[in-house]
């Protein structure tokens, strides 16, 4: 089972929130004080009082947490609520698996007595106690009647797995739940079964552990504590740190190689670098300690001495793999407490790997960690919330990084380093910044975009970071990605500096598929729409064609016409006056020997026939080849212009590049197929 919808109303800081979860890790960031810890408090609550799995957990559970005066006997309304006039709503909407209904239908007989148990007026009803009251006919009927509805209850899971479980603390004192029969199926499959194993888990943040040696009490005196650890008193599961070692291994029949390989999991994942040495009573004091090695020193410690964080970490880590059930539910505060950010990366991937996947439990976590909130937000299959204030709480997805940017200032963090630990793009010129994101966003989260100017600035920049590289001093990975505008990129990549050229003359030419084009301008207020796709496609491809006499005279001018020539500062300076009349009577012969030229009365029919020729050449090439070769960036705009397209340039190719997103087509594919492989 998991949590699929959670509300609360006038509940502790929070007004009222409502908020979807995934079944897998769920991530509530926020400033401090907002109330993510009041979230997971809300669920708790919702679990002891309406869910309970042991006899007075709702009570204890509301005493623990302050909310409940035993002497009274009654709940402090002024410690849970937010306005003492209001009542206090708390829902969860809760989703069985297939196997949990199918659990259901197979032991429908002690599912009817769960519910006749819980139903009965006396708290402390036990199976004993109802043999008498299942004997009478009273009991008879009534126990009829509840498999009847059990039985129809199961029926209607099949087509709907959703389970309401609604908590009412009422202003004048009264605490109820709505959808009896709900919660007693849900409380049904929350039932602790084998002590040593649970459904549902709560990890406190503040994870104080007892220093020395302490009582340890193994088997049947201590199951109590071990339940009530579970969420009733959970701090229970960090003072028991050695006696819960010790318990596990007697059930493993002191195979201390298993405890290790546990361990071994955790440390080689999150602490590197030490291992589980063994569990020994030491001679002379009697005291319990449980070793740990440090693999490189060789040196051994007890396990009190790692820091507060470490303990805390290794300790939550093997109690999840370990007392977890399958299909369970665990509510993780600030699991990142004292421990530094390298540690803090590696929690998600740890999450996720051994206990979700491995489990297929349902973690609900809160965290001030910029690392945790990143790496949330990087995998899609989890979810990221932030909590902005008591009535307002948000989704961020992979492609939300302004969004992201906002949570980490509330965090106080430096987003970059967070969000862009990737590597860095660079794009020739400024425009394509605002574009390729909407065709590769989901490629390039994590990356920042760079724009840097002309081409020899940008081989300058590759050629420094290269030789960076190949001396093994360069920090992070490097992307460029280049405009081919007829000038072929002749180096080659690196091992962390990698060079792209696009296949066509610049971003812009990918725009022109005649159909993706078609659907959007059809959308704008033209002054001369397209009357349809064929007309579309001719005209652009003529407008495309006009660019070929501008190209030619172009490039035969700029081979005719003389170069500047001048006296450069390093002629001058620090020199005799001598050596600069001489350096610029130089400069004038060269300048007077380019126009020599001139003075041929056919160099203006030779100029236009090498013009008429390079027109040809062009025309020809540009045929078939039109999309590659012209200039993008100035065909979209003589596009605008010529259809009178009412709007924004940039908002047209934005436009365009979301309708090839939407129906993917050759030059979609292209562009990714450029990324996708040097992305990581």
């Amino acid at each position: 089972m998991y949590i699929k919808k959670v509300s609360i109303s006038n509940f502790r800081k929070i007004d009222f929130i409502e908020f979807d979860l995934k079944n897998s890790i769920n991530t509530i960031v926020g400033p401090n004080g907002v109330g993510k810890s009041t979230v997971l408090d809300a669920i708790r609550l919702v679990k002891a009082i309406l869910l309970p799995t042991t006899q007075n957990e709702g009570q204890n559970t509301l005493q623990h947490m302050g909310i409940f005066s035993p002497h009274l006997g009654n709940v402090q309304f002024a410690n849970l609520a937010n306005d003492n006039r209001k009542n206090v709503l708390i829902n969860l909407e809760f989703e069985l698996t297939a196997d949990e209904v199918k659990a259901l239908e197979v032991s429908i007989g002690q599912f009817a007595m769960h519910r006749l148990q819980r139903q009965l007026p006396t708290a402390n009803t036990n199976t004993f106690d109802l043999i008498g009251y299942i004997s009478t006919k009273e009991g008879k009927e009534r126990l009829n009647t509840i498999q009847n509805e059990t039985h129809q209850r199961i029926n209607e899971l099949k087509t709907s797995s959703i389970c309401n479980i609604n908590l009412v603390f009422a202003a004048n004192g009264q605490v109820s739940g709505e959808n009896g029969l709900d919660q007693e199926t849900v409380s049904y499959l929350m039932q602790i079964r084998n002590y040593n194993i649970t459904k549902f888990s709560y990890f406190p943040p503040d994870r104080t552990m007892p220093l020395g040696d302490t009582n340890i009490q193994l088997g049947q005196g201590d199951v109590n504590n071990q339940i009530q650890s579970y969420s009733t008193n959970p701090q229970l599961k960090f003072q028991r740190l050695k006696a819960t070692l010790l318990n596990i291994l007697l059930i493993n029949n002191n195979d201390v190689n298993s405890v290790k390989n546990d361990f071994k999991l955790i440390f080689d994942s999150l602490l590197p670098g030490k291992e589980l040495h063994g569990i020994k009573l030491e001679n002379q004091s009697g005291r319990l300690s449980v070793l740990i090695k440090e693999k490189d020193s060789g040196k051994i410690y007890d396990i009190d001495f790692l820091s507060s964080g470490e303990k805390g970490l290794l300790m939550t880590f093997y109690l999840l793999m370990k007392t977890m059930d399958n299909e369970g539910i665990v509510l993780l505060d600030e699991p990142e407490l004292h421990l530094n950010p390298a540690v803090c990366r590696s929690i998600i991937p740890f999450l996720n790997s051994k206990i979700f996947k491995a489990k297929n439990t349902q973690v609900i976590l809160t965290t001030h960690s910029a690392e945790i909130l990143s790496a949330t937000k990087d995998d899609e299959n989890l979810h990221l919330l932030h909590l902005l204030d008591s009535r307002n709480i948000t989704k961020i997805l992979k492609k939300d990084d302004s969004e992201a940017q906002d949570a980490l200032k509330c965090l106080g963090v430096h987003t970059s380093d967070i969000l862009f630990n990737k590597g860095i793009i660079y794009l020739e010129g400024n425009t394509d910044e605002d574009f390729i994101p909407i065709i590769i966003g989901d490629l390039i989260s994590g990356y920042s975009i760079k724009s840097l100017g002309g081409r020899g600035e940008i081989e300058k920049e590759i050629k420094t970071l290269q030789d960076s590289d190949k001396r093994g001093d360069l920090e992070g990975y490097h992307i460029f990605i280049l405009d081919n505008d007829n000038k072929p990129y002749k180096g080659d990549s690196s091992t962390n500096v990698k060079v792209i050229q696009w296949d066509r003359y610049c971003f812009e030419n990918y725009l022109f598929d005649s159909d993706v084009m078609y659907n959007v301008i059809k959308e704008y207020d033209c002054s001369n729409k397209p009357t349809n796709r064929g007309a579309l496609q001719q005209k652009i491809k003529e407008l495309a064609l006009s660019q070929v006499n501008f190209k030619a005279v172009r490039e035969e001018l700029d081979i005719t016409i003389p170069n500047n020539i001048s006296v450069k500062n390093s002629q001058i300076k620090d020199k005799p006056s001598s050596e600069v009349i001489n350096a610029f009577e130089k400069t004038v012969t060269e300048t007077r020997a380019l126009f020599e030229k001139f003075d041929n009365p056919k160099w203006k029919e030779e100029l236009e026939k090498s013009i008429e020729t390079k027109v040809k050449v062009y025309q020809e090439e540009w045929a078939e080849d039109w999309k590659k070769r012209c200039d993008g960036k100035a065909l979209i705009k003589s596009v605008h212009k010529e259809f009178g397209i009412k709007g924004n340039l940039t908002k047209l190719i934005k436009d365009i590049l979301k309708e090839m997103r939407l129906n993917t087509n050759e030059e979609y594919n292209s562009i990714r197929g450029k990324l996708e492989p040097l992305t990581k």
